[in-house]
């Protein structure tokens, strides 16, 4: 995601420091103008606003927070915009840490995966405060289509949160029926032309089953990456006291097929799972 988000930045003829631990990406970026630095803490002293895309909170932590970490060389004034899907508790603590060095943080999750963020689609979920919002909207704009203002830090991550929790228990609920109506003797195609028609119908459902029936399981967002995002939704349903039964279900089956070694294939990838129960494949 941070990679495609750089591109439109730089072809929007931004200057761009960047740091990222895979040095794969940092080629292709440098080649386009970016500057290409050897820890968090050399990328405040080149720019007004900050960046973060990366995989988990722990690592936000670490970038954040770290011996190295951006807020060692943050400076006042200075806007950090995490794109990361975190939890809302890491991003009310490095909120804290921002404002205690007199700049400001923004929890600033995105929908819309890798095709969204090349295409300039992306949906952000913000958390923080408003009037911070107005002075990078622009920005943000370089970068997706919608931008939604949720409240106060943290309530961005658990926007995406709820989101990535109901898009999780659709694609679990969807494949268990794509499963069923195949072994019943229903053709995989009609079964899709049929749902797309009726009340089972679902976004979760138009992107995702063509690629079960294509047979197509090279990640655009890891299986793993949906466990780990279940993981956290709940993390946060346990603070809240809020039910989540059928998100413990659906991580339950996600994780069934971690241990079957399907991890690091597309997260519909879980259909296998029931398809070796069911004994039956669901392909065109």
């Amino acid at each position: 995601m941070g990679k495609p988000m750089a591109i439109n930045l730089l072809k929007a003829n931004l200057q761009l420091a960047i740091y990222d631990l895979n040095p794969n990406p940092l080629k292709e970026l440098a080649k386009m103008g970016a500057v290409v630095k050897g820890k968090p803490s050399e990328i405040p002293p080149e720019v007004e606003v900050i960046f973060l895309s990366l995989p988990s909170h722990v690592v936000v932590e670490e970038v954040m927070l770290g011996n190295d970490g951006v807020i060692t060389t943050l400076r006042k004034g200075q806007i950090v915009i995490d794109t990361t899907t975190s939890l809302p508790s890491v991003s009310r603590k490095v909120a804290e840490m921002v404002k205690a060095k007199g700049a400001d943080f923004l929890d600033c999750s995105v929908s819309g995966g890798p095709d969204g963020a090349t295409a300039q689609t992306l949906t952000f979920m913000v958390g923080g405060e408003a009037s911070v919002l107005e002075k990078v909207r622009g920005l943000l704009e370089l970068l997706g289509k919608k931008i939604f203002y949720i409240g106060t830090h943290g309530l961005g991550n658990t926007m995406k949160l709820v989101n990535n929790m109901l898009t999780a228990t659709n694609t679990a609920c969807f494949i268990e029926g794509l499963v069923m109506g195949t072994k019943a003797g229903i053709q995989p195609s009609v079964l899709f032309e049929v749902i797309s028609s009726c009340s089972g119908n679902s976004y979760a459902f138009q992107k995702k089953a063509p690629r079960i029936l294509n047979g197509n399981f090279k990640p655009m967002f890891a299986l793993d990456l949906e466990y780990k995002d279940l993981s956290l939704g709940m993390m946060v349903a346990q603070e809240l006291k809020a039910p989540a039964l059928l998100a413990s279900l659906a991580r339950g089956l996600f994780e069934i097929a971690r241990a079957k070694g399907l991890g690091g294939e597309d997260n519909v990838a879980l259909v296998k799972v029931f398809e070796e129960i069911s004994n039956v494949q669901v392909r065109k």
